[in-house]
């Protein structure tokens, strides 16, 4: 009866999480566990240096962002495709990718360390290939007046 059905579903369950969870780790290391949902051929490759192994804002706790600003969105009013964003202190595009997926105008992501904003750049124009994204290397509290909009 019921017993045997309940414990086929759970196998079924347990085999679905192992199979997800390998096709998850696929690319090896950290960036596996920073971007599991970005689809594999991607994924492997995405730059980490050593700041972005610590920093980056994960793609799981990202969705939970996207949707906490989808839901203020909604209560504003406001149209998240047509809003843009920035993202100050972008690291390696980990942020600046859930804006993206968020928000429908353009995003912009700024670096302070030029070597890392190249690394950002690269990314981006992996994770956010619509060009909707782009990189800057610069001290967002001095850029950060030219990003106002104009209108």
């Amino acid at each position: 009866g019921g017993g045997a059905e309940e414990e086929a579903l759970e196998a079924a369950v347990e085999d679905a999480i192992e199979v997800r969870v390998e096709l998850s780790r696929c690319c090896g290391g950290k960036v596996d566990l920073l971007f599991p949902f970005v689809r594999s051929p991607t994924r492997a490759k995405i730059k980490l240096d050593s700041e972005a192994m610590h920093s980056t804002l994960d793609e799981a706790l990202g969705r939970q962002l996207v949707a906490a600003l989808s839901a203020l969105c909604n209560a504003g009013s406001a149209d998240a495709q047509r809003l843009s964003a920035v993202d100050g202190c972008a690291c390696c595009g980990g942020s600046a990718y859930a804006l993206h997926v968020a928000f429908g105008g353009a995003i912009t992501a700024i670096e302070f360390d030029a070597s890392r904003a190249a690394l950002l750049s690269e990314n981006l124009s992996l994770l956010c290939s619509d060009g909707r994204a782009a990189a800057m290397a610069g001290d967002f509290c001095a850029l950060w007046p030219q990003l106002a909009p104009t209108d």
